[in-house]
């Protein structure tokens, strides 16, 4: 199995198993989603109430243009469940306050949707009670793969600013290699997009990870994550705070391991556990 064959939410389960929190496995869920194409998000002036006159900026998710075409992770079912049967929209922070109370909050989500999955296909041990005190161990044959996708993470938060400036078909590969794993680098922000808007468009039409209709033109990728993609994580974790101020990602440690530039130190580069 290769980084790109595992979502973002699956990847930090692997190489952060005590430290990433629920809320976080949701998060990147979500967002793996959209940056696919599988769901779009878009905001736009609504009336609160039939009865009022005076509309609001609302943000909402929807179906994206290659929903019908992917198939999802059993832990990212929540997301997409609420649009199977017709295309519906939905405020971003009403559809994640129904993933994180339908999936059992924060932990549940991580203890009964992605652990799961990797338990089974043999990334981690069997812990008999010890997930309920959130206590994950990697196999032998997870702490293999964890070393690899550290390795492969440190490499390219590194190198693809630089590619992106010089070597278009290097930054290609890289991408190729990450999938959609891109998103949980330091170095993805809006200037790394702007200068790889080439590649994606290329990508798109040619390897299915990623998707021409988000990645098509930097305008539309803009504008599908609320005018930037981070802006678009931070309006999802205050979705959160606007019904559980108890689920903090800013105290989530998430930051102080990734945001240092360096997939090597902090948890991405500690011993196998």
């Amino acid at each position: 199995m290769e980084l790109r064959d595992f979502t973002p939410a699956q990847t930090l389960m692997l190489t952060r198993p005590f430290l990433t929190t629920g809320t976080e496995l949701i998060k990147y869920s979500f967002l793996d989603l959209v940056y696919r194409g599988i769901l779009k998000v878009y905001k736009d002036w609504r009336l609160p109430h039939p009865r009022q006159t005076r509309e609001r900026f609302y943000t909402f998710v929807s179906r994206g243009e290659l929903f019908t075409n992917y198939i999802h992770s059993y832990h990212q079912h929540p997301f997409v469940a609420p649009f199977l049967e017709d295309d519906y929209e939905y405020q971003v922070k009403i559809l994640a306050k129904k993933v994180y109370t339908d999936s059992g909050e924060g932990f549940g989500f991580k203890s009964r949707k992605v652990y799961p999955q990797l338990k089974e296909q043999g990334y981690f041990t069997t812990s008999l009670g010890l997930k309920y005190l959130n206590l994950f161990f990697v196999s032998n044959k997870g702490a293999k793969l964890r070393r690899k996708f550290k390795r492969i993470l440190n490499e390219a938060d590194e190198s693809l600013p630089k590619f992106a400036q010089n070597n278009t078909e290097r930054a290609k590969e890289i991408l190729s290699t990450l999938g959609s794993n891109v998103i949980l680098l330091d170095c993805f922000n809006d200037q790394l997009i702007d200068q790889l808007r080439p590649i994606f468009n290329d990508l798109g039409k040619t390897d299915v990870s990623f998707s021409e209709g988000a990645f098509g033109d930097h305008e539309g990728m803009v504008e599908l994550m609320f005018y930037s993609f981070l802006e678009t994580m931070d309006y999802f974790d205050s979705s959160f705070d606007l019904f559980d101020s108890t689920f903090d990602f800013g105290s989530s440690d998430f930051g102080g391991d990734i945001g240092g530039g360096d997939f090597g130190g902090g948890d991405f580069g500690g011993g196998d556990y």
